[in-house]
């Protein structure tokens, strides 16, 4: 189970401060653990994605983008084991999916030949 936490506010401020949690735990020591990497963000900051208004919208957006990135990373593992796969000796993937393809081919044109 994931579990998120959403702030929306009704208008944009003046002026923005984070402030960060920079303490994490370490699972191995079971310590508290300083955190010393860097903290960046892009100079421009589209903060109307946290308006209550466009609430709606960018939950939407969201969802999609995680959507996408699912899918992407179903892709990439497929092109990922399609690249890995070694098949018997002398016999690439390409050349078997090749011959599939001309098979394919070969019946759709007969299919749509005039039977005598």
């Amino acid at each position: 189970t994931r579990a998120t936490t959403s702030v929306w506010i009704q208008r944009l401020p003046r002026f923005i401060f984070f402030q960060l949690n920079r303490v994490g735990f370490d699972q191995e020591t079971k310590t508290p653990l300083k955190l010393d990497g860097s903290f960046d963000f892009d100079s421009t900051v589209y903060a109307d994605r946290f308006l209550l208004r466009n609430r709606e919208r960018a939950i939407q957006v969201a969802a999609r983008r995680s959507e996408l990135q699912r899918r992407h990373d179903e892709l990439a593992e497929a092109l990922s084991r399609f690249e890995a796969y070694e098949g018997r000796p002398g016999l690439a993937i390409e050349e078997v999916l090749g011959w599939a393809a001309d098979c394919l081919e070969d019946n759709s044109r007969e299919a749509a030949a005039p039977s005598d």
